[in-house]
């Protein structure tokens, strides 16, 4: 945890001794915490309500970025990012951890997928679309400000774990393991990009279905027993 604030400390730090001109600060929709319905989609503008301590260490940096821009005029763009994914992304995350098991499943005949609390609805966005998102930030972004990045569809696990699924080379079936869920699990995560598309006219491009399929292939090649 302390490398999201200590760290993030360090690194507006040492680009202010170094003059850089831009600074992207990056943190997470997890800063929003638990959401009712009624309050969707989430804005810049709505509430700051950690359920975790990773979480809170990422409120820290968002503020911590917010002072070097108010405290010293440092030029730092602050980025909530809300769920990527796509090919290369590590097991840590659901949908490559998913993917993972069919891909290990076709090389070794194995028919059960091993998954955690599949209810969970997230934003998600394909990382390709994420980093043309902080690269035009990093162009056009206005510091000082805060931009959600999001595709404001949230989708439940379950379709993501059924997607990849479906996309299998023989037929396999999801079975909960109670040891893969998580102590704190927030319901629903929907965010608003208007004020990001309204900054530098930036939107989404690449489908859900295309994403988990890149994400399949990819996740293909590095379990193979060459690699």
């Amino acid at each position: 945890m302390g490398a999201n604030a200590e760290g993030t400390l360090n690194v507006l730090l040492g680009c202010a001794d170094a003059g850089v001109h831009r600074v992207i600060a990056i943190s997470s929709a997890d800063i929003y915490g638990v959401v009712h319905e009624s309050e969707l989609p989430i804005t810049e503008q709505s509430d700051l309500r950690p359920v975790s301590p990773y979480a809170a260490s990422k409120v820290a940096a968002d503020f911590l970025a917010l002072q070097a821009w108010l405290g010293r005029h440092q030029p730092v763009i602050r980025v909530r990012a809300f769920n990527h994914l796509g090919p290369g992304q590590t097991t840590k995350f659901v949908a490559p951890a998913i993917a993972e098991r069919v891909a290990r499943n076709e090389l070794e005949g194995g028919d059960v997928i091993p998954v955690g609390n599949l209810s969970p609805r997230r934003d998600f966005t394909d990382v390709r679309d994420v980093v043309r998102a902080y690269r035009m930030l990093a162009e056009r972004g206005t510091p000082g400000e805060a931009y959600n990045v999001c595709s404001g569809n949230p989708v439940a696990i379950r379709e993501l774990a059924e997607q990849l699924v479906s996309l299998a080379s023989h037929p396999m079936k999801l079975q909960v393991d109670p040891a893969l869920e998580r102590p704190v699990d927030v319901p629903v995560l929907c965010g608003d990009a208007s004020k990001l598309r309204a900054a530098v006219g930036w939107a989404p491009e690449i489908p859900l279905a295309q994403t988990l399929a890149d994400l399949l292939d990819d996740m293909r090649a590095r379990v193979r027993p060459d690699r």
